[in-house]
């Protein structure tokens, strides 16, 4: 399903998988992670609105319960730079590790929403680098 979606995309600005709670995480962190071959093999994927064409810029993964740090760690890796608002929402396997690492890592991310986050403390509230990031819905 995502290939299919970033494959019709021709630029990818915003993705809403919000309350997909049939996604796996493995699907996600396999978009995420996927590089964008258009050139070289005409594919593309979810990523394809991580390269120079097209920017991925707002992404709700709200309420997608098996999101984890391993998803975060390809979305920082190949996303992270375009990133302006994020919302994990309610994606309880994510971790104050995982969650700083990559809003550490987005200089342009200007908004997190994490209602439900439960699982979030102060240290990634007080321990990320991101002075101006405003972070909505924190729940200590």
């Amino acid at each position: 399903m995502l290939a299919a979606v970033g494959g019709s995309a021709h630029c990818l600005e915003a993705l809403d998988l919000g309350g997909c709670t049939v996604l796996s995480a493995d699907a996600v962190a396999t978009a995420a992670e996927a590089r964008v071959r258009r050139r070289e093999r005409g594919s593309a994927d979810l990523t394809r609105g991580c390269d120079a064409s097209g920017v991925l810029v707002h992404l709700s993964l709200n309420n997608v319960p098996a999101l984890g740090d391993a998803c975060l760690v390809a979305l920082k890796e190949h996303c992270a730079d375009s990133l302006e608002s994020l919302d994990l929402s309610w994606c309880r396997a994510v971790s104050d590790n995982g969650v700083g690492a990559l809003v550490d890592a987005a200089p342009r991310l200007q908004r997190l929403t994490v209602w439900g986050c439960s699982q979030l403390t102060n240290r990634f509230y007080e321990g990320h680098s991101r002075e101006h990031l405003r972070v909505v819905g924190r729940s200590i």
